[in-house]
């Protein structure tokens, strides 16, 4: 969701790893959002993790089902050592402070949830975990960057309905056939 009055535009890319990408306007830069889902068993695309990851002013947020202490994992996998030398590559910030996202079905939780910011961002990100998990096998992580948006001016058209003539919108009503309308309404 994104706030009404914030000017975005969304792109929805197509791989091997779901991505939707969304780009909104701070002071001065546009940010752009990475929101990621990686099935478990697939296939480690380099490529594809650096279209996704390689934006300057970015945060990049998902389900990477990988593993590396550098994120409060207790082993690394290798998607996990191949995404902290993109990370390394890129010169993005861990925004993970090690605790974990993902209820295990055998009880427990795991940090498979990764959060990443551009170096410049990083300082500005505050980084938590909800207490709440919505009823989800995830905790909602809540990230907030201390630098405000660009908010666009929206023209919305007002009525003031209290100096609407009723009588005659009334007996406009009622002068038009069901027919007419359903006629209008096709033509259009």
């Amino acid at each position: 969701m994104i706030k009404s009055g914030l000017s975005y535009s969304i792109n929805d890319l197509s791989s091997n790893i779901e991505a939707l990408t969304a780009q909104i306007v701070l002071k001065g830069r546009r940010l752009t959002i990475v929101n990621m889902y990686v099935p478990p068993n697939s296939e480690f695309i380099a490529e594809e993790y650096r279209n996704l990851i390689s934006k300057p002013n970015s945060l990049i947020v998902g389900d990477f089902n990988s593993y590396s202490p550098l994120w409060g994992a207790n082993k690394t996998d290798q998607r996990g050592k191949a995404l902290e030398d993109l990370i390394e590559q890129y010169n993005l910030c861990i925004l993970n402070n090690g605790q974990g996202t993902h209820i295990k079905h055998r009880g427990g939780l795991s940090p498979i949830d990764l959060s990443l910011a551009s170096n410049n961002l990083a300082l500005k990100c505050n980084w938590r975990v909800s207490s709440d998990s919505l009823g989800s096998d995830h905790y909602p992580i809540l990230i907030s960057i201390d630098e405000p948006p660009v908010r666009e001016e929206v023209d919305v058209t007002k009525y003031s309905f209290r100096k609407a003539d009723w009588g005659r919108f009334k007996s406009h009503c009622k002068s038009l056939s069901l027919e007419s309308v359903a006629n209008e309404n096709l033509a259009t």
